[in-house]
């Protein structure tokens, strides 16, 4: 006899799969395949047994949307029939992912290494359950959730060739496989059928195990560079004439015949040897330190290009702004509680199933209008699946963007289900930012922002942000405030770009460590008047009245915010100010 069940499908790993990347595509790719993979085990379950999705919310007409890496499926059938129904399922997830790795190798005419099916076949991590909907869906929900964790926990580890473990040289991005693929040139303790490619989509002597060869190359469309996304503001303000330039320059790494013509305006002769020639253009070649032997080995390429950066490409691209960008990441504050129940005490007579769906729905749209709506000049989304949210940000867009999300999500999730369900409590989210510079390795900026995610969680006591800059030189700063106080920091920025030298900041600093208590605050009235007497010596503006307004304005901002939090962390958060203005506006 048929009964309606609760269906909870995981696929792992999820964040080391995507954070072991070196390059933007990795996590990009990684990303989409994780969502591909959710997608088809999803849709198998829907189109053969009409099973109803209740989370996450999925557009079937959209090939590219950001999905999480499990699913909630109710469904009608017979005992007996669940557990094929499950292993069908997982079949379909690991075949795809199986076939898309040996797809590559096909298009890219490569041989099988030796380990390559081994390692593919043992990276999925799945693990399913079915619990029959008797009880109240929430009750049913909750001990799903939780039988699938102690699966998790009890799960058994195999090791690569029947136990020995891989002996060789290890992947450059997961640490664990060997090596199988490598840029150009192979490296020491490499095997012996590990396979060369002479793409620039690999550094020379990098090695890619096969999950890691996949991540790379699975997406047909490749994700902007770090370098690109920090130069988007600037890109985006050249003039027409500017842009031909730019555009000029990028047919250097276009192809041979190309090259040559670039060239020929440059030089009456050329004697051309095609080895080494790298055939991908990248935005931090509008770095000069990147014009080297490293990056472009061929010696005629590398010549041309040095020539023609420095008679050509405009002064803009030549200063050194625009060398930091910012890692954004968020996800929704107390989602477990908020799925479980447990803030939902009043659904206007509506059930929890319904709730959970229509929550489901709303997540889903706002994740594809924040992945549709931030875009260059402002960044890139790598992954926007509902409550979460991972994207870079130029520098100059990170404060519009961060408001632009926030008020999003509060229009388009919270204020929707407060109107239908009746709640009273807002369903908010926490953001982490990391800044840094495009050199910086990014899975250090990514960690960053992470754990700074994670500051705004138990620091801010949610509903707040934290931010973090992580200089080249090895300093650091970090600030938390909640999501209200976002205002007065880009208020802050801006005045300071205008009419403000920076210089006061340090008298500022001085002033306010000698005047702090045990518990790192300055007493109020000493911060308004210190802080004014320092802005006035700072003000830039001749006009007194209009001197006096914008004196007056940075110290009610600043006192405002010392209210909220220490002096320590107010100076900290000035800092961050200062950084942000100097990078966006130096020459």
């Amino acid at each position: 006899m048929s009964q309606e069940y609760l269906f909870l499908f995981t696929i792992s790993p999820v964040k080391s799969f995507i954070a072991q990347s070196r390059k933007t595509q990795d996590l990009y790719a990684g990303s989409r395949l994780l969502s591909d993979l959710c997608r088809e085990g999803a849709k198998h379950i829907k189109d053969y047994y009409n099973a109803d999705i209740i989370f996450p919310y999925i557009d079937f007409t959209k090939v590219n949307q950001s999905l999480p890496n499990r699913f909630v499926i109710k469904v009608n059938e017979q005992e007996k029939k669940l557990e094929d129904i499950g292993f069908e399922t997982e079949t379909i997830v690991r075949t795809f992912f199986i076939n898309e790795a040996n797809k590559l190798l096909t298009e890219k005419s490569l041989k099988k290494p030796t380990g390559f099916d081994e390692q593919i076949e043992k990276h999925l991590e799945i693990n399913w359950a079915f619990l029959p909907l008797d009880r109240d869906y929430e009750v049913v929900y909750q001990e799903l959730e939780s039988l699938i964790g102690s699966i998790k926990n009890t799960r058994l580890f195999s090791q690569f060739d029947n136990g020995n473990g891989e002996q060789g040289r290890k992947c450059s991005l997961d640490g664990e496989r060997n090596a199988l693929f490598f840029g150009r040139k192979k490296t020491a303790y490499s095997q012996s059928d590990a396979e060369i490619l002479n793409d620039f989509m690999l550094e020379e002597r990098e090695g890619l195990s096969a999950v890691s060869f996949l991540k790379r190359y699975y997406e047909k469309t490749t994700f902007d560079s770090i370098a690109h996304i920090a130069l988007y503001d600037t890109l985006d303000e050249l003039l027409p004439n500017e842009k031909k330039i730019v555009a000029e320059y990028e047919n250097i790494f276009k192809d041979v015949n190309s090259f040559s013509k670039v060239c020929l305006k440059n030089s009456s002769e050329i004697k051309f040897d095609s080895k080494d020639f790298n055939y991908q253009f990248d935005e931090q070649f509008l770095f000069s330190e990147n014009l080297t032997e490293k990056y472009i080995p061929n010696p005629q390429q590398l010549d041309c290009a040095k020539t023609f950066f420095l008679q050509q490409i405009p002064k803009s691209l030549k200063s050194e702004r625009n060398k930091y960008y910012a890692i954004l990441t968020f996800d929704g504050d107390n989602m477990g509680k908020w799925l479980s129940g447990a803030k939902t005490p009043t659904l206007k007579g509506a059930t929890f199933e319904k709730f959970h769906k229509e929550l489901s729905k709303l997540l889903g749209k706002f994740a594809q209008d924040a992945e549709d709506n931030v875009k260059a000049p402002e960044g890139k989304t790598v992954y926007a699946g509902g409550d979460d949210y991972l994207g870079f940000i130029n520098l100059n867009y990170l404060f519009p963007v961060m408001q632009k999300l926030r008020k999003d999500f509060d229009d388009k999730v919270n204020q929707p289900l407060k109107i239908e369900f009746g709640h009273t409590e807002d369903f908010t989210f926490s953001a982490g930012v990391a800044i840094a510079h495009y050199k910086t390795p990014m899975s250090i900026v990514l960690k960053k922002a992470e754990i700074m995610q994670s500051v705004a969680k138990e620091k801010g006591y949610r509903n707040a942000f934290a931010i973090s800059v992580l200089k080249k030189s090895g300093e650091s700063n970090e600030t938390y405030f909640k999501w209200n106080e976002l205002e007065k920091v880009k208020l802050i920025i801006e005045e300071l770009k205008d009419n403000f030298s920076t210089k006061f900041l340090r008298s500022l600093a001085k002033e306010f460590y000698l005047l702090m208590n045990d518990k790192g605050v300055v007493e109020e009235d000493l911060v308004a008047s210190e802080t004014e007497r320092l802005l006035k010596r700072a003000c830039l503006i001749e006009d007194k009245i209009l001197k006096t307004q914008k004196t007056t304005l940075i110290t009610n901002t600043i006192v405002a915010m010392q209210d909220k939090a220490s002096t320590a962390r107010v100076l900290e958060t000035l800092y961050i100010c200062d950084f942000i203005e100097r990078n966006l506006n130096s020459n």
